[in-house]
């Protein structure tokens, strides 16, 4: 997934992960599981998801009745965001990311190791 992947609104990550989680899955099915966590529109739940196929997140198949299924896992979309974030903030320099979060206290030392050794032993 490359880095020009459209940003996902919060609204929309919702939708995808309703997806995620019961694809394939028709329109009307969707909604009704959307209006179990939010009190939307018919017409808002459609356009959410109109976006999303736009943005290319969403794959429609075809049938005797559409269905939608996510384009990409939420690990993948997350990575995605994360990359974005980072490209905004910290130039694109991974590095100067992770180091802020240590400096920060926001990561522990155990966890910084626990990453160190993974890289290490899966590249």
């Amino acid at each position: 997934m490359s880095r020009t992947y459209h940003s996902i609104t919060e609204s929309e990550e919702i939708i995808l992960n309703i997806l995620e989680n019961h694809y394939p899955i028709t329109m009307k099915q969707l909604i009704e599981l959307v209006k179990k966590e939010k009190k939307w529109a018919d017409s808002t739940i459609k356009t959410f998801v109109n976006r999303l196929v736009k943005k290319g997140c969403v794959t429609v198949i075809e049938k005797e009745v559409q269905y939608f299924m996510p384009v990409h896992s939420r690990e993948k979309r997350g990575i995605s965001a994360l990359g974005e974030l980072i490209d905004k903030f910290y130039d694109g320099q991974w590095q100067q990311a992770v180091l802020s979060f240590a400096e920060n206290e926001k990561i522990t030392q155990e966890e910084l190791e626990s990453v160190l050794d993974y890289i290490k032993n899966h590249k």
